[in-house]
């Protein structure tokens, strides 16, 4: 599903995986100002126990997987967004999961937090640290 990016990040001691162009595509579409982009990120599966804590809450997610980026266009800063993405046996969700991502993208934005939907949205927040994605984002 990923193309592993063996540059820089590899000397750091990360595996860097760079995001598929379908998941950078929708998550550009969930941008909601103009003045901001994306033109790439990184992409990390979770562990299996880590996907048992978030399955535990939303059974149904299969394969959930945090997206980092830069967001280019929002100040003289680096921010990094954080997106979830799980699949579903319909389909797929993308939520924003960092306060970066929501403010700039309206991914999740109907999820309330004490749904399980929410639940599950802050608990891939807190498992995405166990991920490389933030750091390769970061560069």
């Amino acid at each position: 599903m990923f193309v592993e990016d063996s540059d820089e990040s590899q000397s750091k001691g990360l595996t860097c995986n760079t995001a598929t162009t379908e998941d950078l595509k929708n998550i550009r579409e969930g941008l909601i100002a103009d003045t901001v982009s994306i033109s790439s990120g990184f992409a990390s599966d979770f562990s299996a126990s880590d996907i048992d804590e978030i399955t535990s809450i939303f059974p149904t997610f299969k394969s959930p997987r945090v997206v980092a980026a830069q967001i280019e266009g929002a100040g003289d800063q680096t921010i990094i967004g954080l997106w979830g993405i799980q699949d579903f046996d319909y389909g797929w969700r993308i939520l924003a999961l960092n306060q970066v991502a929501k403010e700039y993208s309206n991914h999740g934005v109907d999820v309330e937090d004490d749904s399980a939907s929410g639940r599950a949205r802050t608990k891939m927040l807190e498992l995405s640290s166990n991920t490389s994605a933030p750091n390769c984002a970061k560069g």
